[in-house]
C-alpha cells in the first residue's frame, strides 16, 4: 500500500521545481536518478513524482485509489526483497526482482499515458518509456 502524499514531501523544492519545469516543457527525461543519504525522502519524492504523472493526486479519485493500493496498471515499484537464509532486507535487488519491469514496459500504457517504475533502496530511480511523438 502507498501512502505518500504532497504534504510528506519535504525538503526537496529544487527537484520537483526541475520535474515540473520539465513536465510543463514537454520534454520530460526518461529516467530520473534521485540519489542521497538514506531516510531523506528518495522514494517518497519519486512516488510523488510518479503520482503527477499517473494523474492520482486528487485523493477521491479512482485512480489514486488504485495508486494507493499498489494496484495502478501502469506503476511498478521494486524494492529489496527478503535475503534468503538471513532474515530481514536484502542488501541487493537481484534480476528476478527486476524481471515484473520487461512485462510492464513490453505494453502499452493501461490507463493511457506514462509507465511508471520506481526501483527503492538506496538509491530511488524512475524509469519513463519515451512517449511516441
Amino acid at each position: 500500500m502507498i501512502k505518500e502524499k504532497a504534504r510528506d514531501v519535504v525538503g526537496h523544492d529544487a527537484a520537483i521545481q526541475q520535474f515540473e519545469a520539465a513536465r510543463r516543457s514537454g520534454r520530460l527525461h526518461h529516467a530520473w536518478l534521485i540519489t542521497g543519504t538514506p531516510q531523506i525522502g528518495k522514494t517518497t519524492l519519486a512516488l510523488f513524482f510518479a503520482r503527477i504523472l499517473l494523474n492520482a493526486m486528487d485523493p477521491k479519485s479512482p485512480i489514486s485509489h488504485r495508486f494507493e493500493a499498489g494496484t495502478h496498471g501502469d506503476l511498478l515499484v521494486i524494492t529489496r526483497g527478503v535475503s534468503a537464509g538471513k532474515g530481514g532486507e536484502s542488501q541487493t535487488i537481484v534480476a528476478a526482482d527486476i524481471k515484473p519491469v520487461q512485462q510492464l514496459l513490453h505494453h502499452t500504457a493501461a490507463e493511457g499515458g506514462w509507465r511508471v517504475v520506481i526501483v527503492a533502496g538506496g538509491i530511488c530511480s524512475i524509469t519513463l518509456p519515451p512517449m511516441p511523438c
